[in-house]
């Protein structure tokens, strides 16, 4: 699957939830893995999956929106990262106020206009 670019999205709250042959193809066959705060079963296992240099403590202490990283390119090399938390802990910033307002200006026109411009195009089809 590789070979024509096949790309999956595996998520899991916890590693025992896929049968032991299931976890190994996953772990043996996936290129860029994500680890989030875990737990101590999972943290021994994933700490392997980074090679080592990201221990069990290290994945357990995470805290909320960060994250280990390895990616495929650099298997031996993993990071750690932060995430953005979700909108409804994410106060509105002055950057999307600025971003709605610009789009709005080059962009918003009166509905009215939009249905006249949609009933031409399907006259013309």
């Amino acid at each position: 699957a590789r070979k024509y670019g096949l790309a999956i999205t595996i998520a899991n709250q916890f590693v025992e939830q896929m049968e032991e042959g299931t976890a190994a193809a996953v772990f043996g066959n996936v290129g860029n893995l994500i680890a989030f705060q875990c737990g101590a079963r999972d943290a021994a296992d994933l700490s392997e999956q980074f090679a080592r240099k990201v221990t069990p403590e290290d994945l357990i202490a995470l805290p909320s929106f960060n994250a280990y990283v390895r990616l495929h390119e650099t298997p031996h090399h993993p990071f750690s990262m932060a995430t953005l938390p979700p909108p409804h802990l994410h106060p509105r910033s002055q950057r999307t106020a600025r971003v709605q307002s610009t789009s709005l200006r080059r962009y918003n026109r009166p509905a009215a206009e939009v249905q006249v411009e949609i009933q031409r195009a399907i006259v013309l089809v």
